[in-house]
């Protein structure tokens, strides 16, 4: 198996082989890493190792998906400080269209794509704390609770990397679970930055979403670092395990690149629209 850096962002982007290659190096390293790191979050939150958020999760291989499938997976973004109104309305109509999974826009933009997506399949989806992760927690609390109230069916929040980066996942916790009980009816993100950490850390916030109650963890913001790559998306996959999804954000422009994140373990992608023919 080839060697990678301790940040696994620096794997290459290429074809379903080196999808495989991702894999094996995620398996490696949350066979290798897990015990700790579990050890590491049941410390910091006083819980009992071998609680039932802290099974080791089974090896998967490599998920196939056709091209025809991808768009309804995938949550259409549009979070650029530009974006105008006629240009949210165009995103809505495309996913309407195309059969997106949803629409994510800042909560200011809320109200507009509930109005515009009602009656539809597609879900409206707000970020909050966004894209940093530094406000107060209360603060993205308020947040997700307006953005919920004007129609938000999903909440997307930024982890506070800094806090997790030095190791203060107690804080970390209480980030997450403040917005989740803000937010009780609605499906919510824990973004990661995912490629600012090392694998260790990885593992451990997802471990720390889970007991947050989240359903998701998505790889970053798209704004801050490198977005989606096979081996942080194969390791979250891992360390999620059956109560967690995923979702891949961050330079996926195309069918054939969203492919390859669903084939390493993506349960959602985020894009702003993805090029291709649809084949496959």
């Amino acid at each position: 198996m080839a060697e990678y850096s301790v940040r696994p962002n620096l794997l290459p982007q290429a074809d379903s082989g080196s999808v495989g290659e991702a894999i094996a190096w995620a398996d490696e390293v949350y066979e290798r890493c897990f015990d700790a790191c579990a050890r590491t979050v049941s410390n910091a939150l006083d819980l009992p190792v071998g609680g039932r958020f802290f099974f080791k999760q089974g090896a998967r291989g490599i998920r196939p998906v056709k091209s025809a499938a991808v768009m309804g997976l995938t949550d259409l973004t549009m979070l650029g400080a530009e974006a105008t109104g006629a240009d949210i309305d165009a995103l809505c109509r495309k996913a309407v269209e195309g059969g997106a999974r949803s629409v994510c826009v800042n909560s200011s933009r809320v109200q507009r794509i509930t109005q515009f997506l009602q009656g539809t399949q597609v879900l409206p989806i707000a970020v909050v704390g966004f894209p940093l992760g530094a406000a107060t927690p209360a603060a993205v609390a308020a947040e997700a609770a307006e953005a919920v109230a004007a129609g938000a069916r999903e909440i997307e929040t930024v982890l506070p990397v800094g806090r997790l980066l030095e190791g203060d996942l107690r804080r970390t916790f209480e980030t997450i679970l403040t917005v989740r009980e803000a937010v009780p009816t609605a499906g919510l993100k824990v973004i990661l930055e995912a490629s600012l950490l090392t694998p260790e850390l990885i593992i451990q916030a997802c471990l720390v979403a889970r007991e947050a109650r989240a359903e998701f963890v998505q790889t970053a913001t798209g704004v801050l670092a490198d977005g989606a790559v096979e081996a942080n998306v194969a390791l979250m996959r891992r360390a999620a395990g059956t109560t967690l999804h995923v979702k891949a954000l961050g330079g996926i422009h195309t069918m054939a690149a969203a492919r390859r994140m669903v084939a390493a373990g993506a349960d959602v992608i985020g894009a702003a629209w993805l090029d291709g023919d649809g084949a496959g």
